[in-house]
């Protein structure tokens, strides 16, 4: 396996973790603002009833691609240890192993799509009136998600190598063929939701392609029996690691649906505020996201070379990071609310809503900056358990604070905005506690384990 990407095992922690974090932000930077690309386009040339058909038929890649990018991630921290020992081979074989589960995982995707897609139209409560738009966004975005799953499994390859620029590349790429495919297909062939669901997966399809030449040529990595190969040992890992994580994502991600479902009923206004505004919030947080990531990665290949006080220093530097980056998110919620909102939306009365969504939410960019830098030592770490706990815990927090606002303080609609303000509380409180306690110092490495 040739040398690329980074050593996060040397060197200093402040500028290799920035280093390291800068193209991974810039990354999901791009990605999140070619799908906000989707919803501002639908909105400019179909309105309200566009923005909540492609808003409610995402759901469905929204809901599958952090369940597959669960198993990259476990992926991602067994070979991050593996770099951290210098073990190639056994990275390859892991790399392997990975882009198999997943390509299996998206056929299964899109069976599920087909058969069940009214099914789950119906239980998010989407407004009649959306429902054409919803559907054809599902099904067609769904045809893609084999260019999804592959694509996040080569990425778990080159950053648990410490390379994050090759993906910032590839994406930008992606990104531009993916708004100018929006224009084309639903502002001049007026396709609608399917014009801008079949921009998305020409770009994903894109994204997959480069990705794989760029492994091919630097890691020599041929899609042969050799490679599209389950090996027992990294299958085993993946699966121990992957499960919490899916257990996360659908107690995380079933949360939102059913917020998603409670805040349609309020009506199509209701519905696209939320939309629009979910969509900033997402859009900012890559910020802090990038930096948490990272700081896995780094982690990852330190307890790989079990440097214990440099995964310390590790994490204090991913809290002033990300809270530094918390504060700025907060500001401009604050502040610049209406030219936010304006961006994706005309209308006045999802702005007026919008610009409470925005301030109830900006605490939340406090709660996840302070949580998800104390999670990431259960991520590096590979503390399986734990990240199932925590996991059940980020759902069920936010499902916990909307009934409270609900029932006690008699906030309504605003109850779930109140939900994705706080739900990462007793997360962040549990992964403290376990950093503070240096049980993880014990833990065995994964390949020993």
């Amino acid at each position: 396996m040739r040398s690329i990407g980074r050593d996060l095992s040397e060197g200093s922690v402040v500028k290799g973790l920035l280093v390291f974090a800068l193209p991974m932000i810039l990354t999901n930077l791009v990605q999140q603002l070619y799908s906000a690309v989707d919803l501002s386009i639908i909105g400019l040339y179909v309105g309200n009833v566009g923005t909540v058909g492609v808003a409610t038929g995402s759901e469905f890649l929204d809901f599958m691609t952090p369940l597959s990018m669960a198993f990259c991630m476990g992926g991602q921290i067994y070979m991050s240890q593996l770099a951290g020992q210098k073990n190639d081979q056994q990275i390859r074989e892991t790399a392997g192993t990975l882009f198999t589960i997943m390509m299996g995982f998206s056929l299964l995707c899109i069976v599920f799509a087909a058969l069940f897609h009214i099914q789950l139209l119906e239980v998010l409560n989407c407004p009649s009136e959306a429902m054409n738009q919803a559907t054809d966004y599902m099904i067609i975005t769904a045809i893609g998600m084999p260019f999804v799953c592959g694509y996040n499994a080569l990425c778990a390859l080159l950053r648990a190598k410490g390379e994050s620029r090759a993906p910032l590349l590839f994406v930008i790429g992606a990104a531009i063929m993916n708004v100018v495919g929006d224009l084309f297909f639903t502002g001049y062939l007026h396709m609608e939701a399917s014009g801008v669901a079949i921009a998305t997966v020409l770009a994903q399809a894109t994204l997959f392609i480069i990705a794989s030449l760029y492994v091919y040529r630097y890691f020599d990595v041929r899609y042969n029996r050799q490679f599209i190969k389950i090996h027992k040992q990294p299958c085993r890992v993946i699966v121990k690691l992957g499960v919490p994580q899916i257990i996360r994502s659908l107690s995380v991600h079933g949360s939102m649906l059913w917020v998603k479902s409670n805040v349609n009923t309020y009506g199509v206004v209701a519905s696209a505020t939320y939309s629009v505004g979910n969509k900033i919030e997402k859009l900012l947080n890559v910020f802090v996201w990038g930096v948490d990531h990272a700081a896995g990665a780094m982690i990852g290949q330190s307890f790989g070379a079990k440097k214990i006080k440099r995964i310390n220093r590790v994490i204090y530097s991913t809290l002033a990071c990300s809270l530094s980056l918390g504060i700025v998110i907060l500001m401009l919620f604050w502040s610049i609310p209406e030219i936010l909102l304006g961006a994706f939306t005309t209308n006045e009365e999802v702005i007026a809503m919008g610009v409470t969504f925005l301030r109830i939410v900006s605490i939340g960019c406090l709660t996840s900056s302070i949580a998800n830098s104390f999670k990431a030592i259960i991520t590096g770490v590979g503390a399986a358990n734990l990240s199932f706990v925590v996991g059940v815990l980020d759902g069920v927090s936010r499902i916990l604070v909307c009934i409270i606002f609900f029932s006690i303080f008699d906030q309504g609609l605003q109850s779930y905005f109140w939900g994705a303000a706080l739900c990462q509380l007793l997360p962040g409180i549990v992964a403290f506690i376990y950093f503070k306690s240096g049980i993880w110092k014990k833990k065995k490495l994964l390949s020993e384990a």
